[in-house]
C-alpha cells in the first residue's frame, strides 16, 4: 500500500518544475530571440502608427481653428446692424442738412459684375443760322434727368429716380441698381442748384455703373439728358470724402451736378465702404 503513493518531495518537485514550464511558456520572447524578418515589421508598425496619430491631432488642430474662425465670423455678421446703430447714434447731427439725408446708400462686398456701358459721346446740338437771333428758355427748376453721359471715360448710362426711403430709422436715397440714380429732392437738369447722381460702384446683384468714374479729371466735360434736352457740364472738382460728410450733397448757387459713388476700404462691420467718391461739375453754356 505504501509503495502505490508518490513520495511527497518527489510530487513537490515535480508541481514545481510544471509551473516553470508554464511561466515560461506565457511569457513573450525577448526581442533579440525574435526570428530576423519580425523586428523591421514592428518597427514599420510603429512608424505607422506615429504618423497616423500626427495626422489625426493635425485634424483635429484644423478643425477647431475653422470652427473658431466660422463662430468669429457669425459674432461679426451679428454684430453689423448694432455697430451701425450706435454709429448713428454716436454722429453729429448737426452736420446734417436740412434737406438731406445722414448717408449715401452703402454698397454690397467688392465683386465684379464687368457691365459694359455703351461707347458713345454726348448728342450733337443743332447749330443755329449766323445772324439767327437765340433765345434762351427758362429751364424748369424739377426737370427730371433721364441719362448721363461722360465721354472721358466712355459711360452713357440710364438715370432713374433715387427716392428717400427710412432705412433701420435713417432718412436715405434708395441707389437703383445697374443704372444712376437721381436723389429726390436735388435740382433738376440744368437748374440751379445741386444735381445728385448716385451709383455702386463693384457690386454682384447691384451693377458696377460707376466703376471706372475714379479716371475723370478736372476739365472734362459730361452730359446730362432729360428727354430730348441736353446740359453740358464741366468737371469742376474731383475729391475723396470720409462717408458720414454730407455736405457735397448740400445745394449751390450754379447749376451743377455732383457724382457719388463708394471708395475706400470696405468695412463688413457695417456693411458699407470707408469714403465716398466725389465729382463735381457746373454747367457751361445756354
Amino acid at each position: 500500500m505504501v509503495g502505490s503513493y508518490q513520495s511527497p518531495g518527489l510530487t513537490a518537485r515535480t508541481n514545481t518544475l510544471n509551473r516553470r514550464r508554464e511561466d515560461t511558456r506565457l511569457l513573450p520572447r525577448p526581442e533579440t530571440a525574435w526570428p530576423a524578418e519580425i523586428g523591421p515589421i514592428r518597427r514599420a508598425y510603429a512608424a505607422r502608427a506615429r504618423r497616423q496619430n500626427r495626422l489625426r491631432a493635425a485634424c483635429r488642430l484644423a478643425g477647431t481653428i475653422l470652427i473658431v474662425l466660422g463662430s468669429l465670423g457669425l459674432v461679426l455678421l451679428a454684430a453689423g446692424p448694432v455697430y451701425q446703430a450706435a454709429a448713428d447714434l454716436l454722429a453729429p447731427s448737426t452736420s446734417r442738412p436740412a434737406s438731406a439725408p445722414a448717408r449715401v446708400d452703402a454698397v454690397r462686398p467688392a465683386v465684379y459684375d464687368y457691365l459694359d456701358p455703351t461707347l458713345a459721346p454726348p448728342r450733337p446740338r443743332a447749330t443755329p443760322a449766323a445772324g439767327t437771333a437765340v433765345t434762351v428758355p427758362r429751364v424748369p427748376e424739377d426737370l427730371p434727368i433721364t441719362e448721363l453721359s461722360v465721354p472721358s471715360i466712355g459711360l452713357v448710362t440710364r438715370v432713374v429716380p433715387a427716392p428717400l426711403i427710412n432705412r433701420g430709422g435713417q432718412l436715405t436715397w434708395e441707389v437703383p441698381p445697374f443704372v444712376v440714380g437721381h436723389a429726390e429732392g436735388t435740382a433738376g437738369a440744368g437748374a440751379p442748384g445741386n444735381a445728385v447722381l448716385m451709383g455702386h460702384i463693384t457690386s454682384r446683384n447691384l451693377g458696377n455703373v460707376f466703376i471706372n468714374l475714379g479716371k475723370v479729371q478736372v476739365g472734362d466735360m459730361l452730359a446730362i439728358f432729360s428727354g430730348d434736352r441736353q446740359f453740358d457740364y464741366r468737371v469742376v472738382e474731383v475729391k475723396v470724402v470720409p462717408r458720414t460728410d454730407v455736405s457735397v450733397v448740400g445745394p449751390t448757387d450754379k447749376p451743377t451736378v455732383t457724382l457719388i459713388t463708394c471708395t475706400g476700404t470696405w468695412l463688413p462691420l457695417i456693411s458699407d465702404y470707408s469714403h465716398r467718391l466725389i465729382v463735381r461739375a457746373e454747367r457751361v453754356g445756354p
